[in-house]
């Protein structure tokens, strides 16, 4: 149990509940370095920030940012409150693939969730009309760099040359990795007729959404008005910034890299968590994953985290 102040006098023989060493008490700030983890290699939702460094899942130890996607390193939620007060300090190693890059960092404290959403407004179009040829399947439209919840999509479709029985599905693309297909049977009309669809799983973010077409028998069909919805009607998600962004020099080589964030004196409240965030850019990036060192030795991306003390 722990003491009363008021019954009992600390001595040598009560229970240690931290240590601190001695550069930390003369600074007041203590270190701790997490570690970025791949749970499952998917993509962005599936990545852990921990001060446990595990062996990686992926074969080579190295993850590719996307031009449409942010890589997001999470801890868990915090049971205790604590501050961050100082500079922190990002160690990676850069795998150069041909492009010329720049790589965009920054940590936040994150907290809250969705819990449910309306059929709300347009979010996300493409209205312009699109003929689709003979052919099955085929990849018709696309939107993506969506990186949110969708609820319903709409498109208007007509069939423009008659012959065999095309049909229309949309596929919804998940952060999880996992799809889902939706059909609303054979379109037949000569006149534009407008298709909906309810995203079956609209509390998982979503990223892209493709028209997926199939014609068979020479027939033609012509979309137009594909749109996305959404309405977020229990949103009690908050982010606030401990480590503003920064962003590398163009790296042309394979390149270890210290980098330098001064944090915003910040507390870290219950129920929140850390997150550092790997901000999409304009071309694909590499970077190294392999906490445990497996793979790539002593070039994993780490970050280390200045904590007050208070003694």
């Amino acid at each position: 149990m722990p003491l009363q102040p008021k019954l009992n006098r600390f001595t040598t023989v009560s229970p240690i509940n931290i240590n601190f060493d001695w550069i930390d008490v003369i600074t007041g700030a203590g270190y701790v370095t997490y570690y970025a983890n791949i749970l499952s290699f998917n993509k962005v939702f599936n990545e852990l920030l921990s001060p446990t460094p595990f062996i990686t899942p992926h074969a080579t130890g190295i993850i590719t940012r996307q031009e449409f996607d942010d890589y997001v390193f999470k801890t868990s939620v915090f049971n205790t409150k604590a501050r961050i007060r100082g500079t922190a300090y990002l160690g990676l190693h850069y795998d150069h693939t041909g492009t010329n890059e720049t790589l965009t960092f920054s940590v936040t404290a994150n907290s809250g969730e969705v819990t449910s959403l309306g059929i709300g407004a347009v979010e996300w179009s493409e209205l312009g009309e699109v003929n689709v040829g003979d052919g099955d399947p085929n990849a018709a439209a696309e939107i993506a760099s969506i990186d949110d919840y969708v609820n319903k999509v709409t498109i208007d479709a007509k069939v423009t040359v008659s012959g065999g029985a095309p049909t229309l599905d949309i596929k919804y693309t998940y952060y999880d990795g996992t799809t889902e297909n939706q059909g609303t049977g054979i379109i037949t009309r000569p006149n534009y007729s407008t298709k909906t669809y309810i995203n079956p799983n609209p509390l998982k973010l979503v990223s892209k959404v493709n028209i997926i077409t199939h014609t068979i028998g020479g027939v033609d069909v012509t979309i137009r008005n594909f749109e996305i919805y959404q309405e977020l009607t229990n949103d009690t998600r908050t982010s606030r910034v401990v480590c503003p962004e920064i962003t590398t020099n163009q790296m042309t080589v394979d390149t270890d890299l210290l980098l330098e964030m001064l944090c915003n004196n910040i507390t870290i409240n219950t129920k929140e968590w850390l997150q550092l965030n790997f901000i999409k850019g304009a071309t694909p990036a590499s970077i190294v994953v392999d906490a445990a060192e497996s793979i790539q030795a002593n070039k994993t991306l780490k970050l280390n985290l200045p904590f007050e003390l208070s003694v």
